[in-house]
């Protein structure tokens, strides 16, 4: 296993002699537009639930078996079968102890399911209300004032 803070100071309050470089910016283009994003969300959709289903299918093993069950091997294929029961196992174990991709897979797919319950096809309608009060007119005096900017005397 690699070092990732290797090259950071020891104390994050006195960084002393460690130099941080400054990551160049990435230039992000569109590329495909939203037909790309629908593709991107469709994969991130498909691959969360894949693995918030096989983490749900936790009860059907025992937890020591090294093969996973003849049923899981029909309906999924021997490769998948034995991704989901890898994953089933981690899904046994108490969460503080468990992959964080459980986790991720399951808010990744909670997140897609309710943006996609928020987001009517037709598009969302807009209420507006607009309001208008009439207030009475305010007549105020008239003043004159003199080149200083004071009131002048009223001129009979």
């Amino acid at each position: 296993m690699s070092d990732w803070f290797k090259s950071l100071p020891a104390d994050p309050e006195d960084p002393g002699d460690a130099a941080i470089e400054k990551a160049p910016l990435a230039k992000i283009e569109p590329v495909g537009g939203a037909g790309l994003v629908e593709q991107v969300v469709d994969q991130l959709f498909q691959e969360s639930a894949s693995i918030v289903a096989s983490a749900m299918r936790f009860a059907d093993i025992e937890g020591d078996e090294d093969d996973p069950p003849e049923q899981w091997i029909e309906q999924l294929g021997e490769k998948e079968a034995k991704k989901a029961l890898r994953i089933a196992k981690f899904a046994q174990i108490p969460s503080k102890n468990a992959p964080i991709a459980l986790e991720m897979a399951q808010k990744v797919l909670t997140g897609l399911i309710r943006a996609k319950m928020d987001r009517p096809a037709e598009g969302r309608p807009i209420n507006i209300q607009i309001v208008q009060f009439e207030k009475e007119r305010i007549e105020f005096p008239e003043v004159i004032l003199d080149e200083k900017g004071k009131k002048a005397p009223r001129r009979a």
